[in-house]
């Protein structure tokens, strides 16, 4: 489910929504045009209050009572003409110091001007990863050096990998895809500042790289262990 995109392109259909009740002026045209603009924008209302209803459910529920419209997307106007309709305050303002108060909340996945600088701390940009923030992943050619099943779940293995410096353990859920002697021996690439997770009890140090269907990835030659990927 593409979640993003449909916000967009619904906060996209009430802009143009807005604008039609903007370039419209009920509040300056004749009776006759004021009511057509109201009658539509009221009934356009119910299909962007539908559709924001995942991202909003107590929002939107609201919105709908106001309108006293149905749950259904129909293709065609539901309120007809001569339905009372009330006024509610679906939102509230957010104050500056609120604002302020926001600015300055920090987050492991991003920070603001405001917050001190460490470097630990990934900076999206408009949902995008800066250069400057991909070079703080630290990603790794290991070999694997012993694979064991993993006492507590089925489809995991636990792996020795040797990394150049030192040997580290990762879980990784291969066995339905490799088989132990297909891995041993095997070069990977691992994300090595990867915080370390206990996976059903064993602690895992690092991720290794591999498609969503278990596929490994791997460099097409073999290459000192310890290696940055770049």
């Amino acid at each position: 489910m593409k979640l993003r995109e449909a916000l967009r392109e619904t906060l996209a259909f009430a802009s143009q929504v807005n604008k039609y009740f903007q370039d419209g002026k009920p509040w300056a045209s004749e009776k006759e045009k004021a009511a057509t603009t109201l009658y539509t924008a009221a009934n356009l209302l119910q299909p962007i209050s539908l559709l924001l209803s995942p991202f909003i459910p107590a929002s939107a529920e609201k919105a709908l009572k106001c309108l006293g419209a149905g749950k259904k997307l129909s293709g065609k106007f539901s309120i007809e003409p001569g339905r009372r309709i009330t006024a509610h305050m679906l939102f509230k303002k957010i104050e500056d110091k609120e604002i302020e108060k926001a600015k300055k909340h920090r987050s492991r996945y991003a920070r603001t001007e405001q917050s001190p600088a460490n470097p630990d701390e990934i900076a999206l940009v408009n949902d995008m990863l800066p250069h400057k923030e991909f070079q703080k992943v630290d990603m790794r050619v290991g070999t694997i050096t012993d694979v064991k099943d993993h006492p507590n779940a089925e489809k995991l293995y636990v792996l020795r990998v040797d990394l150049g410096g030192g040997q580290r353990q990762i879980v990784a859920g291969l066995r339905e895809k490799y088989k132990k002697e297909q891995l041993e021996g095997r070069q990977i690439i691992v994300i090595m500042n990867m915080e370390p997770r206990d996976l059903r009890g064993i602690r895992s140090e690092g991720m290794l790289l591999a498609a969503e269907d278990g596929t490994i990835l791997e460099p097409s030659n073999s290459v000192q262990n310890g290696s940055r990927i770049m």
